[in-house]
């Protein structure tokens, strides 16, 4: 008995058909049949690529980057395919990826140019890609300068450099400006090599990160983002090594997120307006720090109504200053402070003043300063921080008394979860509360309240955490 015909069907029939299959059974069928293979899609926007020796972080990953599918991969054919796969794709990340040290051919080189002219032309339907993040891989090849160079519709480019061919960085990232210059809004680049990083901005943007180990030849790039965008910035992330910089820094007109980061101990003069900004912060790259008198100026006797985030590694060595902080900042939702003296009664009065709080962070030197454990509770438990959900005191003792305030917090709030970092927590005994968390650990790292380096800057990811989490 002869076999049936197989329908001739149009190729478009034949998709919609193959889509209809499990992803595992796609796949299968893709290894044996090419006109299959040549039908696998995804209908995915959003792409993260990991490498396979990090799967068992998976769940980091997730919270880090919530709302993308992720792919592993270890090759740069691999990331070919991921892109080819995912014709809708308009963001992709690369995130900690160590590439094999395969010679790509010819061939493969013209294989991605293709991909991504494509996508760039909307050939069968294709989308240009939105954004695209290296961040912190190992093993960037020639060929990877090549591909970046092809893309034409960027509106976000980052490249946190870890291991990187640093003499052509400068270059590939210089195009990526100039190819890009009618989209692109939001640079981020970081080098820790000691080449010099001589970014040439040509067009207004929105968001910039920069950050180079090298402290010479940056006055281009300076004068190149004041000229381009000096009204069109908002967000700012630095490293500054001179008063002209920060001189530089304090010139844009419409910033609502500066965070800047000091790389030397040369005598800072400050002169932000901050009463326009959202976000403030003010750290050390190197082991010193000024005292909190060098930006007391910026709070006493101010109106800081907008700003919602202060994050300031100055030693604070008066409860005058707490005060004058909480006075000028009263919607603030997360405090950050490094505290140099005795806390007592007025400066929980000076936090209870912040009703819109969510996390508060003192860094408190055990040498010059101390929180008794009456004081944390009393923050813990005010009805003025109906929001506080996270709080980490490291240098604190922890007898229990605290963490019984915030388990009974809990039990008054079903389904919130609240985050703690006490010391001494390993010598407490006593019945956990399953959604009183504490910082530090496997499951919850310090990452999530506290911004990992310049790039991965976001000081809420622990606001993505349910208690799904820890299912």
């Amino acid at each position: 008995m002869d076999p049936p015909d197989v329908p001739e069907l149009p190729p478009e029939m034949w998709a919609h058909v193959f889509r209809q299959l499990p992803t595992k059974e796609r796949l299968r069928v893709t290894s044996v049949s090419q006109t299959w293979n040549r039908m696998v899609s995804f209908t995915e926007t959003h792409i993260a690529c990991i490498e396979p020796f990090n799967r068992e972080f998976m769940r980091f990953y997730r919270i880090l980057y919530s709302g993308y599918k992720f792919c592993v991969i270890q090759t740069w054919t691999q990331l070919l395919g991921v892109i080819k796969k995912h014709p809708k794709m308009t963001h992709l990340k690369l995130y900690e990826i160590h590439f094999q040290n395969v010679v790509a051919t010819t061939n493969e080189i013209q294989l991605v140019a293709k991909e991504i002219q494509d996508r760039e032309n909307k050939i069968d339907k294709k989308v240009p890609l939105q954004s695209f993040r290296i961040d912190r891989c190992l093993g960037i090849q020639v060929v990877h300068f090549d591909a970046i160079n092809h893309f034409r519709n960027l509106r976000e480019f980052v490249w946190d450099g870890a291991d990187t061919l640093e003499n052509l960085m400068t270059s590939a990232v210089n195009d990526v400006l100039r190819t890009n210059q009618d989209t692109l809004m939001n640079l981020a680049v970081t080098s820790e090599a000691q080449n010099d990083l001589m970014l040439h901005i040509q067009e207004p943007l929105e968001g910039v990160t920069y950050d180079a180990v090298a402290n010479t030849n940056r006055e281009g790039f300076w004068q190149s983002l004041l000229d381009t965008s000096g009204d069109s910035l908002q967000k700012l992330v630095a490293t500054v090594y001179s008063n002209e910089e920060m001189g530089s820094a304090s010139l844009f007109v419409n910033l609502t997120d500066l965070r800047l980061f000091m790389a030397s101990e040369y005598p800072f003069v400050f002169g932000i307006n901050v009463e326009k900004l959202r976000v403030l912060t003010l750290l050390y790259k190197i082991d010193f720090a000024h005292p909190f008198n060098a930006v007391r100026r910026l709070f006493n006797g101010r109106h800081n109504n907008n700003l919602e985030i202060l994050d300031i590694a100055m030693p604070l060595t008066d409860p005058v200053q707490l005060n004058e902080i909480c006075l000028s900042s009263p919607n603030l939702r997360l405090l950050k402070l490094v505290i140099n003296y005795n806390m007592q009664d007025d400066c929980v009065i000076a936090i209870r003043r912040l009703s819109y709080l969510r996390q508060l962070s003192l860094d408190i030197d055990i040498l010059h300063g101390s929180l008794n454990e009456a004081l944390l509770t009393a923050i813990i438990t005010s009805p003025n921080l109906p929001d506080l959900r996270a709080i980490l005191v490291p240098e604190m003792d922890f007898p229990g008394g605290a963490y019984a305030r915030l388990a009974e917090k809990a039990d008054q709030m079903p389904g919130e979860l609240f985050f703690y970092s006490f010391s001494l927590d390993n010598d407490f005994v006593g019945p956990r509360h399953p959604r009183v968390i504490r910082i530090g650990t496997n499951i919850m790292p310090v990452l999530y309240f506290e911004p990992n380096n310049m790039v991965q800057n976001d000081y809420f990811m622990w606001t993505r955490i349910t208690p799904n989490y820890f299912v």
